[in-house]
């Protein structure tokens, strides 16, 4: 399976991808600054992309199987996840999972 993470880099992203990996499956990790990602993995890809716009969310899902969120809004306030599934949403991906 082909799947796209958004919050790779959080605690529940981290161990989502972890598993993801583990058991075969392709992940897309879209992050907002690439250099500062450190995972690495044959079945491991990382894309610069924003979740608060459907657009680049559209385009880096094309061709995937799942969108799988695991946003936080780190120290912003909560109001930020309605606006990252509003974004998801309007994104129209194949499959959208939000933890």
């Amino acid at each position: 399976m082909k799947i796209v993470l958004y919050g790779a880099t959080g605690m529940i992203g981290k161990r989502i991808m972890a598993e993801a990996l583990r058991r075969g499956h392709q992940v897309t990790a879209v992050v907002r600054d690439p250099s500062k990602f450190t995972e690495v993995n044959q079945s491991l890809f990382v894309e610069e992309g924003d979740i608060f716009d459907p657009a680049s969310v559209s385009k880096i899902a094309a061709g995937k199987d799942v969108v799988v969120s695991a946003y936080g809004p780190g120290r912003g306030g909560p109001e930020s996840i309605v606006e990252a599934a509003k974004s998801l949403v309007a994104a129209h991906p194949p499959r959208l999972s939000v933890v």
